[in-house]
């Protein structure tokens, strides 16, 4: 006995009732006395790919999705090197620069505390009113009550173009300038200079060093050169300074106060 099957091979629709891809075999069965059914194959045939069809349109964008969340904040950055606490400018004739107190706002009070460990002092186009003076740098031991004017304040040396060496060692204040020309001299000649103090809140006897600059005659080779240094003994600490001529007013100047860590 013998009989026909068909087999379809992987039918893949490319459209509804159309197929695109796939196989279609016919098979012959026969089977004899004491031999197997066997099948032969008759024929097949492979069903060919149809063209592809055109791209869809573009789907709509989706919505846009959720802010992400806020990131931890920095670290915090580091304090720069010089801190301003205390600026006074003159710009008409006044009796001294007063520096017991800082000036400056949110950085508290007293000038010299125990947060920095050293304070630059600048000196910036200081000119006195009557010529001829000394220019001084006076402590207080009392936030600005008293200025002490009548101690020892050793040592000093001034060097200017001529060589000249000054005192060692004077009691009325550390010397800044010598013999300043004032405004009653052509206008004055200025005096610039910085000044350092290490720690003068925990120290009773404050160094105070540093160097200056100022012309001595209208000459540009006749100037001094002015290396400062000085302290004041008197058993209690420092708590500010005063900037004074030893001869009257100061007429223009600016004196900064800075705290260095």
């Amino acid at each position: 006995m013998a009989d026909s099957s068909i087999h379809l091979t992987g039918i893949n629709p490319a459209d509804v009732g159309v197929p695109a891809t796939g196989r279609i075999a016919i098979f012959s069965n026969s089977a004899s006395a004491g031999r197997p059914a066997f099948k032969n194959d008759v024929g097949t045939v492979d069903l060919l790919t149809g063209p592809t069809g055109p791209t869809g349109p573009t789907g709509p964008t989706g919505a846009t999705g959720a802010t992400g969340a806020t990131g931890a904040a920095g670290a915090a950055g580091a304090n720069g090197s010089h801190v301003l606490l205390f600026r006074q400018e003159i710009t008409s004739p006044t009796a001294y620069f007063n520096a017991a107190k800082r000036n400056i706002v949110g950085v508290g009070t007293d000038l010299f505390q125990t947060d920095y460990n050293s304070y630059e002092i600048h000196l910036v186009r200081i000119i006195p009113y009557v010529d001829g003076g000394d220019l001084l740098l006076r402590y207080t031991h009392d936030s600005g009550a008293t200025f002490d004017s009548s101690h020892s304040y050793p040592v000093h040396d001034i060097v200017n173009s001529a060589g000249t060496i000054g005192p060692a060692s004077r009691d009325d204040g550390i010397l800044l300038a010598a013999g300043l020309r004032g405004q009653t001299y052509g206008g004055g000649w200025s005096f610039n200079g910085k000044v350092t103090m290490q720690r003068p809140e925990i120290d009773s006897y404050a160094i105070a060093f540093g160097q200056g600059f100022y012309p001595m005659s209208s000459s540009i080779y006749d100037f001094a050169n002015i290396v400062i240094g000085g302290g004041c003994w008197t058993g209690g600490v420092t708590t500010g300074f005063q900037v004074i001529s030893s001869v009257g007013d100061i007429t223009v100047g600016v004196v900064s106060v800075y705290g260095l860590p």
